[in-house]
């Protein structure tokens, strides 16, 4: 199963599976999956989550993940 990468209109990367309709971003915003521009297709929910994060921290800069024992 693949998953799609794309942006909500708040800026934020979001990724859900290839068969998914909607879904609602942190923001409160609900998206239709499908008629969002696909930004990455990756393989894995792993793969995913790490584009999604490598995106994000080339928006906005920075290392913004972390985990709690590198606070």
């Amino acid at each position: 199963m693949s998953y799609l990468i794309y942006r909500c209109d708040c800026g934020r990367v979001l990724y859900s599976k290839e068969d998914t309709k909607t879904k609602r971003c942190t923001c409160g915003k609900t998206l239709n999956v499908r008629k969002r521009r696909i930004l990455k297709i990756a393989d894995s929910a792993d793969a995913a989550t790490q584009a999604v994060q490598d995106m994000q921290e080339e928006i906005y800069g920075g290392s913004i993940f972390r985990t709690a024992d590198q606070l």
